[in-house]
């Protein structure tokens, strides 16, 4: 999976916006019912993919500074 990849809109979403968007409607509800749809389902999951990555991040800080801190008793170790 590629970073911040969204995958969430189905087929028939993106075929119904390709045909509202080279259409000749003007009708403004339509456009807001089809968009909204999509509008929401993206940011479902562009949330839920910046939660992952802010978890993972942290999961890489702390796994850093356990590293450091082990590098640092070890040097002890050997110095004294």
């Amino acid at each position: 999976m590629q970073p911040l990849r969204v995958t969430c809109i189905d087929d028939g979403m993106v075929a119904s916006i390709k045909k509202v968007l080279q259409g000749k409607s003007e009708q403004e509800n339509e456009l807001r019912t089809l968009f909204g749809s999509a509008l929401h389902s993206v940011s479902t999951s562009v949330s839920e993919l910046l939660s992952d990555y802010r978890n993972q991040r942290l999961i890489g800080i702390h796994a850093a500074v356990i590293l450091l801190h082990y590098l640092t008793v070890t040097q002890k170790k050997f110095i004294t």
